[in-house]
Formats: C-alpha cells, structure tokens, sequence
C-alpha cells in the first residue's frame, strides 16, 4: 500500500512537471488524485484486506498492530523534531514486538543525522533482550534443527516463501499457515528460489531508480 501511495504521488509530481503551463491548479486537478483522498483509499484497502484477519482474529497478533502504532507515531514525532517523544514511542514499538527495529531503518533514511539516539537505544535493548529476557534462543525451540542453529538458514528458508506471502496478498485465501516442526527448510545457498528474489529485487529496484519517493517506501517494504 505504500508503494502504491508513493506511485500516486510520482504520477502527480510527473503530470505537474509536463504539463504545457508549467503548474496545474488544484481547481484542474481530478479529484481522485487529491492526497487525502488517495490517503483514505490506501488506509481502507489496508483495513478491509483479509489478509490482516490474524492480526485480529489472534490474541497473539495484537502485537503487530501495536508495533506498527507506535513506529509510526515514532517517525511523525521525529519529522516534527520532538526527539523525546519520538524515542518513547520507538522504544514501545520494539517492546511490542521485535520487529518493530525496522522503523530504525526507516529513521535512518528519514534523517541519518539524528539515528545515534535510536542506535544506542535498539542496542541497549537488544542487551537487555539477549541476556535478561533471553527470548531469542532459537535452539530452545528448534533443538538441532539447522533452522535453530543458522541464521542463514532461516534467511534463505525466508525467501523460499516468499513467493507464498506475496501470493496471499493477491489472492487471500487459506490464509491460515500451520508452522510446525515439518515446515520445509532451505540449506543450500544456490537455491532457485534466492536467484529469482534476487533477480525480483533488482528489476523492481532498476523500474524505480529515478523515483526516490518510491525507492525510499521499496526499501522500507
């Protein structure tokens, strides 16, 4: 949705850059190129896809929409320069769940001048998550199993389904995955599957190499 809203933004940019007069009123322009009203579309088709049922129809799912909260209000209040804020609520998006680090990447391109702060406290709390909590320890769960044991195989294991996520986006259905001990893994790094991501990552990557407002919400994605 992102990508799509940044596609929004370009073809606008684009139609005001040629347009024969040089700028186009907001009287000229349509209607269903209004930003808040391509915002409105973009937050509903968000709401209403099924695939986003988990987050709600699972307790354990409520982490997820917490997290995006909560980084969000992060990069809002850090646009707006209030540094305090923002930390806060960077720090409740990664104790909300982990995943919640990537709104570091994305304060980074954001503003890499001001990324010191949020490094030390993701740091400070990967500490803290290593050796007090100690949740990460990925053999507890998996014993000898290669996935356990190498995060190399957990990342290539990752692009092997890849294809699967993107699919459920598209066409929604079984959206329920059981992950259990039988879930295929992938140990060979000459795989098909990591050529064609490569190869996926690269085209999308030279189709929008002139844009930089879609290249910054690609690599965020």
């Amino acid at each position: 949705t992102l990508l799509l809203q940044g596609w929004f933004s370009e073809s606008n940019a684009l139609e005001t850059r040629t347009s024969p007069k040089g700028a186009v009123s907001s009287s000229k322009v349509a209607r269903w190129q209004d930003p808040k009203l391509i915002s409105l579309f973009i937050a509903l088709f968000f709401l209403v896809h099924p695939v986003q049922t988990e987050s709600i129809s699972y307790i354990s799912g409520l982490s997820d929409p917490l997290f995006v909260l909560f980084g969000f209000l992060s990069l809002i209040f850090s646009i707006k320069n209030k540094l305090p804020a923002s930390l806060l609520f960077f720090l409740l998006s990664i104790l909300s769940k982990e995943t919640g680090m990537v709104f570091l990447f994305l304060l980074f391109l954001l503003n890499y001048k001001k990324i010191i702060p949020y490094l030390l406290l993701a740091i400070t709390y990967l500490w803290y998550h290593l050796t007090v909590i100690n949740r990460l320890d990925m053999k507890a769960a998996w014993g000898s199993s290669p996935y356990g044991n190498s995060a190399v195989v957990r990342l290539l294991t990752f692009v092997q389904n890849f294809p699967t996520y993107l699919a459920l986006l598209i066409f929604p259905k079984e959206l329920f995955m059981e992950r259990d001990y039988t879930t295929p893994i992938q140990t060979n790094p000459a795989n098909l599957s990591l050529i064609l991501f490569l190869i996926f990552f690269l085209l999308i990557f030279y189709l929008v190499r002139k844009k930089k407002t879609l290249i910054f919400l690609f690599l965020a994605f």
